[in-house]
């Protein structure tokens, strides 16, 4: 393949030339590539490329690619290793060598290393994933929009993000987080090809498309990345789903330069994380609102706690065959200012994806526990207060030594508390879950999981947690006298509890008869509205004394609150 000529003039050239066959075995290459690289030209011919073999795979897989795509040779970033075992960052060029058919016969490849880009003055390489890091990206992303506007060539920006990446990093610890990165940009290496990939943040990518063929190669490229994250990564031997949110601007349909090419990018990648996962969204001029209105809530809940504008309401759990109250469920009001009540569902999940909702739930946790021991000093009958837990302020290791610390501070006794999860906050982690339940099990609040049947846990893993109750979702209450499936599901939990030696909560009875029902196949607790709708604190102090007064709530369900206003 290497005639005599062809020899002396590798040999002249400045940058590192080495020729390889289809397979990655090395034919030839010249005196730069043995000053850069520190082999001898006799060391490595008939070799496989000196360069990790995963990566050497990689590599190949992209030259082929690019070779399959009838592209120009295109420049990109990678690590390559010297004779030293040092690694050193690489611009590299490569080209298919073909015969008078066609047919590829191998590559040729120029490489230098690099301590200056063209544009920026600065090339570097990122420490964690060893792709270009945001600055060198971006100054890379200016200089591909000047050319793409000499030549009136469309451009896409792909803006990737790891999603809940900080909940992971926060559980497992930095040094898995930077595994769990390494991981994720191999893959993302494998599926947009040769198409130039920056680092842009924490657990942001983004990845850039020139040239014709746009928008059918912006297209694939996505669907080969969504399809590269439907599958677990394996995590100090746990398997472990991560999905991403990638959201797409064009040049020069969205915009002209970079920052507002990046900008857009964003806007439609935060779109596309409310979609819960592997999901994309392409930026549309109307997307900017939404996020500007986020921006400003965001910026609002962060004040929310010192102006005192966020409120807990108590909603009461009764026996069911007595009809006394045992517990009172604390739920958190938002009560703005200017805007009165905002829901839940608005400003929750922007508290957890913030994570305001750290020192908030530790708000509600202390004031639901103030409450309950105030009330017990009144002479009120003591009864327990239910506080729901977040993902967030679980997964913190701190957080049992945090109940214990409250606990303490408002002299509430551990027996009075319940704490509630949901089955996909337990689900996570299971191990590190168990070992946290044990402890807050040794502090002795009751342990409840809310919205039971909606999740996805395993009954394998039920058996394991150290929990008191359950708590039935209303989506299966609803109507229950009527609908035969969620009767039978109903019926299945209550036997399942029976089994395990757990109380069942019913939630959002609305109706005499679903009361009936539940009672019938042995449901031991009831909370709805049919008892009451959830009551500020001024108000649940005078509901729990009527019915001191009136000696107990035999007759409290027919005479519940309906108003859900």
């Amino acid at each position: 393949m290497i005639n005599q000529q062809l020899e002396a003039v590798l040999h002249h050239i400045t940058d590192a030339v080495d020729v390889v066959d289809t397979e990655g075995y090395v034919i030839k290459v010249n005196r730069s590539f043995e000053r850069l690289y520190g082999w001898r030209e006799e060391e490595l011919v008939g070799k496989p490329l000196p360069i990790i073999p995963e990566e050497r795979q990689e590599e190949m897989q992209k030259w082929k690619q690019q070779a399959a795509a009838r592209h120009r040779t295109q420049e990109y970033q990678t690590v390559r290793r010297r004779k030293n075992g040092r690694s050193i960052p690489i611009l590299l060029r490569v080209a298919a060598i073909r015969d008078e058919q066609g047919n590829i016969l191998g590559y040729l490849t120029l490489s230098r290393k690099r301590a200056a880009d063209d544009a920026s003055g600065v090339f570097s390489l990122d420490s964690v994933t060893n792709l270009l890091n945001r600055s060198t990206g971006i100054s890379r992303l200016k200089k591909a929009l000047r050319a793409a506007r000499r030549r009136d060539e469309p451009v896409s920006l792909l803006s990737i993000d790891v999603d809940r990446f900080k909940n992971l990093n926060d559980t497992l610890g930095y040094q898995t987080g930077d595994k769990l990165l390494k991981l994720a940009a191999r893959r993302l290496v494998k599926a947009v090809g040769t198409h130039l990939m920056a680092r842009a943040g924490a657990d942001e990518f983004f990845v850039l498309l020139v040239g014709e063929g746009q928008p059918d190669e912006t297209r694939r490229v996505t669907e080969r990345i969504l399809s590269a994250f439907s599958k677990p990564f394996t995590l100090n031997g746990h398997e472990v789903m991560v999905t991403v949110s990638i959201g797409i601007s064009h040049f020069p349909y969205d915009a002209e330069d970079a920052e507002t090419m990046l900008r857009h990018a964003d806007v439609a990648r935060q779109e596309a994380r409310q979609q819960w996962g592997n999901s994309f969204q392409v930026y549309t001029s109307g997307m900017g609102k939404s996020q500007c209105e986020r921006f400003f809530l965001e910026m609002e809940l962060r004040k929310a706690l010192e102006q005192k504008e966020l409120e807990i309401y108590y909603q009461p759990i009764a026996d069911i065959h007595s009809g006394r109250i045992v517990s009172l469920e604390a739920l958190l009001r938002w009560n703005h200012k200017e805007r009165g009540m905002i829901s839940p569902a608005s400003f929750i999940p922007l508290a957890e994806e913030t994570g305001l909702i750290v020192p908030i739930s530790e708000w509600v946790l202390r004031q639901a526990c103030t409450l309950n021991k105030t009330l017990q000093e009144k002479g009120l009958p003591p009864i327990r207060v239910a506080v729901n837990l977040s993902a967030r302020q679980f997964q913190r290791r701190s957080f049992p030594e945090v109940v214990e610390h409250i606990l303490r501070e408002t002299g509430l006794h551990p027996r009075f508390l319940e704490l509630e999860l949901t089955e996909s906050v337990l689900m996570q982690n299971t191990d590190e879950t168990v070992s946290v339940l044990c402890e807050l099990k040794e502090i002795g609040p009751l342990i409840s999981i809310d919205d039971f049947g909606t999740g996805y846990s395993s009954l394998s893993y039920l058996k394991r947690f150290p929990v008191n109750n359950v708590k039935i979702d209303r989506s299966f209450v609803r109507d229950i006298h009527l609908n035969r499936h969620d009767a039978a599901i109903v019926r299945a939990v209550v036997a399942l509890a029976q089994e395990l030696k757990l109380k069942v909560i019913a939630e959002g009875v609305e109706k005499m008869e679903e009361h009936t029902f539940l009672r019938q196949c042995g449901c031991d607790m009831v909370q709805g509205y049919l008892l009451s709708k959830p009551l500020p604190q001024r108000e649940i102090e005078i509901f729990l004394q009527n019915g001191v007064a009136q000696g107990g709530f035999p007759d409290s369900c027919k005479r519940g609150s309906m108003d859900k206003g």
